[in-house]
């Protein structure tokens, strides 16, 4: 049971460090869309805003997932089963889990095998310069495998919870 507390703790670090890593892309992000509207005004916007943009957003988004799951944060509709039981709430919330971790499990795989692609073909987007893709497309594989560590973490609490243990 030590394992299980240790790699919770260690989950959660990690989920905390997304988090804050992606609040920093969501900072950047605005900075360059302040920057790139005022450029506009005078007639010299940023170069590359749009591609930049993305490539924020991307971390941003992917990076912080995992945070938002460990806080369970995310859109639960529970119309059908708030009248039933704690304990198979929790059954069910486990089972959604799983299927999650599954899903998203398929999802970082893929995503690591194109991040890889575009990583040996050291890929770029063309613009006023070249704009390198490939690390965010690898940022994208991690932040996916993040939230599956999250969802798994999560799905182990849920059945303690459903077990009556937790």
């Amino acid at each position: 049971m030590a394992f299980l507390g240790g790699f919770k703790r260690v989950v959660e670090r990690i989920s905390v460090g997304g988090a804050v890593v992606g609040c920093v892309g969501w900072v950047m992000l605005m900075l360059l869309a302040t920057a790139n509207g005022v450029g506009r005004k005078f007639a010299y916007p940023v170069p590359n805003a749009i591609e930049m943009g993305q490539s924020l957003m991307v971390a941003g988004i992917y990076l912080g997932v995992a945070y938002v799951t460990m806080q369970r944060g995310h859109v639960n509709i529970d119309l059908l089963t708030r009248r039933l039981p704690p304990r198979i709430q929790a059954a069910l919330d486990a089972m959604v889990n799983v299927v999650a971790v599954i899903i998203f499990g398929v999802l970082t795989w893929a995503s690591g095998v194109v991040g890889w692609e575009a990583y040996t073909v050291r890929a770029c987007k063309i613009a006023a310069f070249m704009w390198p893709i490939w690390p965010f497309q690898i940022l994208l594989c991690v932040g996916l495998g993040m939230f599956v560590l999250q969802l798994v973490v999560n799905a182990i609490s849920d059945v303690n919870k459903a077990r009556g243990a937790g």
